[in-house]
Order: C-alpha cells, then structure tokens, then sequence
C-alpha cells in the first residue's frame, strides 16, 4: 500500500489530508446535512458580502478552499489535486504551489 503522505510532494499530499480532515469532520458534525448552507458557513465558506461585512472573520477566504458542498466535488477536487497538484508541484516547488494554491 502506497503511503499517504509523500515525501517528494509535500504541500500536495499535506493539502489533501487537511482537505479529506474537513470533509469528514463536516460529515461528523452534520451528517448528510453536511452541504447546508448552515453547515458550510460554520466550515468557513464565503457568501455574499461576508468579508466586507465581517472584515474580522478574514479567515473565511482561507479556509473555504478545504470546504466542498458535496461528495462529487469533493472527489472531483481530490483527483484533480491529486494528479495535477503533483505536476505543479514538480515544476514550480512546494513553496510557489502553495502559494498559487
């Protein structure tokens, strides 16, 4: 069994475990209400007006890109991270992918 974590494409396998952590842990805390709208706000997702009208609640624009709004998505985006993170990652460094990510 291949491991999780590979060590020649760090940011890309870190990105893809926190990315499956808040899938799960969203799915714990709701259930298969996991993609309300109640329940992604809680998670961090950006609607409308939020940052201007919260500027303290900056964060959201972080951790909304670990946020998917159901399990298609969700497997989607981990394929494609998976497959194409591992290119860019190899081409540019682990410190220039995260920063494009």
């Amino acid at each position: 069994m291949k491991q999780i974590f590979d060590r020649d494409y760090p940011v890309t396998s870190i990105l893809l475990i926190l990315t499956s952590l808040v899938f799960v842990l969203m799915f714990l805390s709701y259930g298969f209400q996991y993609s309300s709208s109640e329940a992604l706000y809680h998670f961090g997702a950006v609607h409308g007006y939020t940052i201007q009208a919260l500027p303290e609640q900056f964060w959201r624009v972080f951790a909304a890109i670990f946020i998917h709004i159901g399990l298609e998505h969700f497997v989607v985006n981990m394929l494609t991270l998976y497959f194409l993170g591992r290119q860019i990652e190899a081409i540019f460094g682990s410190w220039k992918f995260l920063i494009l990510y």
